[in-house]
């Protein structure tokens, strides 16, 4: 019987491998969505009856990744990787939510967005859509756009704002 348990956890916990994945990173107070192969999307996106791997961190504060039609919750920690995967048997749009309290700016992180559509939509739509641009070029873009360039852009080196210059290699 506890053989029989084990397995059974075992399976729900483990993903599929030939799941897509989806790196989710939880920041006061906003969530970062990235699709290795597609660039400026901040939605989880995902073909119907399609398993998808979340790979989840945290950046700051304990979160707690939640959607609700889903039945899904985890917690996350700084500096851990937390996995959690789900298999959307529906198409449509639903949210994801931080269930835990994770600072004073709790309530303005906005639900994101999980896009649930048919497959063909995904292929031909979805990832044409946001394969189209490099990551590193949307990432420039999204730094600048952002206003990231004020702080991170001088020499002086801070705890609220480190010089990004000897990493990648920006003036400074």
């Amino acid at each position: 019987m506890d053989l029989q348990a084990a397995t059974v956890f075992v399976n729900i916990k483990t993903p599929p491998a030939d799941a897509i994945e989806v790196y989710v990173i939880g920041k006061q107070w906003m969530w970062q969505v990235q699709h290795p192969q597609a660039s400026g999307n901040q939605s989880i996106a995902s073909p119907v009856d399609t398993s998808v791997k979340l790979i989840m961190t945290s950046q700051d504060v304990i979160h707690s990744f939640y959607i609700p039609p889903f039945g899904l919750s985890r917690m996350w920690f700084p500096v851990v990787y937390t996995t959690l995967w789900f298999q959307a048997t529906k198409t449509g749009e639903y949210h994801l939510f931080c269930a835990e309290y994770c600072g004073t700016d709790h309530s303005a992180i906005g639900p994101v967005p999980v896009v649930v559509m048919e497959q063909s939509e995904f292929k031909i739509g979805w990832v044409v859509v946001h394969l189209s641009r490099p990551l590193a070029v949307t990432g420039e873009r999204l730094f600048t756009e952002n206003g990231c360039i004020t702080c991170h852009s001088g020499s002086q080196v801070s705890l609220v704002r480190p010089l990004l210059a000897p990493a990648f290699s920006l003036g400074g």
